[in-house]
């Protein structure tokens, strides 16, 4: 039966593929009818759209699992997934190093994110200090704000919101990220790249929700080989296979950005953006558990995943500020990541954290 599940990941990944490279496309030729900047494109629109397949898993996690460890374990290796998908781009980018071409202005949404996932550090560290009271015989935790819901999920949204609206808010092009002026697009109406917009991001929305029920379906089975029968955990599952499910869209994209309209804009406001919007899916669905707030029934094993994310977050940021020539086609900054991940899968995998 597993394997059955796997046929059919690997079909709508291929549809993915083709669905993708449709999106991207349409992506372009909006910015440039609608002359807004290929940067809020990717950071809005785009990643919203390839982020919105996270939210059903980890609502599916919170309301009928009842397994919060699971929905947070989804976000942050999804997060960390995300970054990875630098060292993917950097490989079909012809040669040269993507940090190079990454406007220095872009470490403004990573600086946004790592604060975000910082706050949610701090109250995985503090959980265990706080102690509950009662109230009318009603549970109140000390990190209370609005009836069950964690100070800490509505401070995330306030964050997210006012980062866009007074940190983000001069995030332009410069030099490095700029494209040639040109109208690619004289051949498409107006209502035709809209249209066209609207129904390729909701074709990835129902592909990308589609990928992670199997892959939630993929996690339940046990995989037997030979005598051995390998039952995976759920925060591993949470951390890599649903995380690898609903990250794809952004995967898919992201490379689409690169192969089909040559821009890095798209690209990496694509991935960078749908960070930013992963932290909201969290305080979203915190706001349908209804038992406690979220954080209160997740383990600190997480904290493992933060620190990693951590660490490729510093990299990515030393890779845009160094802008060095190095006599390899894959950058140092790229290698960090790729290995620093594959570390991090066999540390989740091999204790089953």
């Amino acid at each position: 039966m597993f394997f059955i599940y796997l046929i059919l990941f690997a079909i709508i990944t291929f549809l993915l593929f083709f669905a993708g490279s449709r999106l991207i496309i349409f992506a372009d030729a909006l910015s440039e009818k609608t002359k807004i900047s290929d940067v809020w494109i990717g950071m809005i629109a785009l990643s919203i759209v390839t982020s919105l397949p996270e939210l059903i898993p980890n609502l599916s996690a919170v309301l009928i699992v009842k397994q919060p460890d699971l929905a947070l374990g989804n976000i942050i290796g999804s997060n960390i997934f995300n970054l990875t998908i630098l060292f993917f781009v950097e490989i079909i980018f012809v040669g040269r190093s993507i940090f190079n071409a990454i406007h220095k202005k872009y470490i403004k949404p990573i600086n946004l994110a790592v604060v975000i996932t910082f706050v949610i550090m701090i109250q995985i560290l503090i959980v265990p200090h706080i102690n509950p009271g009662k109230i009318f015989g009603i549970t109140v935790y000390s990190d209370l704000f609005i009836g069950f819901v964690s100070g800490t999920s509505i401070l995330v949204i306030l964050l997210y919101l006012f980062g866009f609206r007074y940190y983000l808010k001069d995030l332009n092009l410069g030099e490095e990220g700029e494209l040639p002026i040109e109208e690619k697009y004289l051949h498409f109406s107006n209502k035709r790249v809209i249209f066209s917009f609207i129904f390729y991001s909701f074709f990835i929305v129902i592909i990308g929700i589609a990928m992670s029920l199997i892959a939630d379906k993929m996690s339940t089975i046990d995989i037997r080989i030979g005598e051995k029968v390998f039952k995976l955990g759920h925060t591993f599952v949470g951390s890599l296979f649903l995380a690898f499910a609903t990250s794809l869209p952004e995967l898919v994209v992201s490379i689409q950005a690169i192969r089909k309209v040559n821009s890095v804009n798209l690209a990496i406001g694509n991935v960078l953006g749908s960070n930013l919007f992963n932290l909201i899916i969290i305080s979203i669905s915190d706001f349908f558990y209804f038992k406690a707030p979220i954080y209160h029934h997740t383990s600190p094993s997480h904290l493992i995943s933060i620190f990693v994310f951590f660490l490729l977050a510093i990299a990515i940021v030393i890779g845009i500020r160094r802008r060095t020539k190095h006599k390899w086609k894959i950058s140092p900054e790229s290698i960090f990541i790729i290995l620093t991940y594959l570390t991090y899968l066999f540390i989740l995998f091999r204790f089953r954290i």
